[in-house]
């Protein structure tokens, strides 16, 4: 069964439909499927143009741009899996102080033919919450005001082995600690596992904490269902428009493996600068 896993907005879609309506194989991208590698990522920057490999020398400033993530999965061929796709802009010394009310857009892109073995995939959706209400949660696993919000964005998923695993599990992984929230963090050291919720609990049950996103603006939170094809890498495909200045994007394989000696972990964040 393909699946499409594109997000845009309605008028987007109607005119990328003919260039990209099943992306599940990475075929759009005219490229060799076997020199596609696992966490590479491309970027389109408009409807028909060439697909081009993210590196440093990119210049997508105050630009809608299409980027395609490559996963190319060796063990659990056929699995299910979510992407998160995590963007902002960091805040300069030259500029002003952010204002207090800064928001994260939560996005959920997911089609009703989504395969799982869980619970039905809950369609897409956007939604907002405040910027310090998205870290208390992700980061330091506490309820929050939005809490109906956060707990109808995430969703039961099913990925390796057929295992049922909700998005927002705080169970860490047996080797690491990292877990599945931690994964929507902003703060690279939550999202590594090096800082645990409990941690966070003890030292201060109830001061104010310093958020991951108190010098972030136009952040911007995407998650997307996918499933691998046997022989094949998949391309999960999304459209953002880039910062003018100091944006980057973070991509979280929320069931992505790497080696690591005799045994695999989950795989690491991937991290690219978008504009400077």
């Amino acid at each position: 069964m393909s699946v499409r896993i594109a997000s845009y907005s309605l008028s987007a879609l109607l005119t990328c439909v003919a260039t990209i309506s099943v992306a599940a194989d990475c075929s759009f991208l005219k490229i060799d499927p076997f020199k596609l590698q696992d966490g590479q990522l491309f970027y389109q920057l408009q409807t028909g143009s060439g697909w081009v490999e993210m590196n440093d020398l990119a210049t997508l400033a105050n630009r809608k741009v299409t980027f395609a993530y490559v996963i190319q999965e060796k063990i659990d061929q056929g699995r299910g899996g979510v992407a998160v796709m995590k963007s902002a802009r960091v805040r300069q010394l030259d500029e002003p102080a952010l204002p207090a009310n800064r928001s994260v857009d939560l996005v959920r892109d997911t089609t009703e033919s989504d395969p799982s073995g869980c619970a039905p995939v809950p369609l897409s959706k956007t939604a907002k919450v405040p910027s310090k209400s998205y870290d208390d949660y992700h980061d330091y696993g506490r309820r929050v005001h939005e809490q109906a919000i956060l707990d109808d964005f995430h969703y039961n998923h099913e990925g390796r082995r057929g295992r049922c695993t909700k998005t927002n599990s705080m169970d860490g992984d047996p080797r690491t600690g990292r877990s599945n929230r931690a994964q929507f963090s902003f703060d690279p050291r939550v999202v590594n596992g090096e800082v645990s919720f409990q941690a966070f609990s003890f030292i201060a049950p109830r001061q104010a904490l310093a958020g991951s996103s108190d010098s972030l603006s136009e952040q911007r939170v995407e998650m997307q269902s996918y499933r691998v094809r046997r022989g094949l890498p998949t391309c999960v495909v999304f459209s953002l428009t880039v910062p003018a200045r100091a944006g980057f994007l973070r991509i979280n394989d929320l069931d992505g493996l790497k080696a690591n000696g005799l045994y695999y972990d989950r795989s690491d964040e991937k991290n690219w600068t978008l504009s400077r």
